[in-house]
């Protein structure tokens, strides 16, 4: 018998009203805080948006540097995938709490 795919008993998680929760990242090392951080308070939506804009930066600029890859171009993809991981974990984190509190 095939599963029911239903979503007429899962909760449902208001996306438009989950915010952002503090998300630190550009940790050097265990006894230095954080550098920058993602902010609390922006509506995931603007945040994953955010997200996929530096993901995408990041591949255009490993596609440029393929063939010539330099340091500058390397450090740039790194911050830029460092960035939108901390708003991904920090959306993920929100979305979370939002379909518990929806409970």
């Amino acid at each position: 018998m095939a599963k029911n795919h239903s979503t007429q008993n899962r909760p449902k998680a208001k996306l438009h009203q989950a915010k952002t929760t503090h998300c630190g990242f550009f940790t050097f090392n265990k006894d230095h805080p954080e550098l920058f951080a993602v902010n609390p308070g922006v509506p995931v939506t603007v945040a994953l948006d955010e997200a996929g804009n530096f993901v995408s930066t990041a591949r255009n600029i490993a596609h440029s540097a393929f063939c010539n890859p330099d340091a500058d171009s390397m450090y740039s993809i790194y911050c830029l995938l460092e960035m939108a991981m901390a708003v991904i974990e920090t959306a993920n984190h929100s979305l979370k709490m939002e379909v518990c509190h929806e409970q």
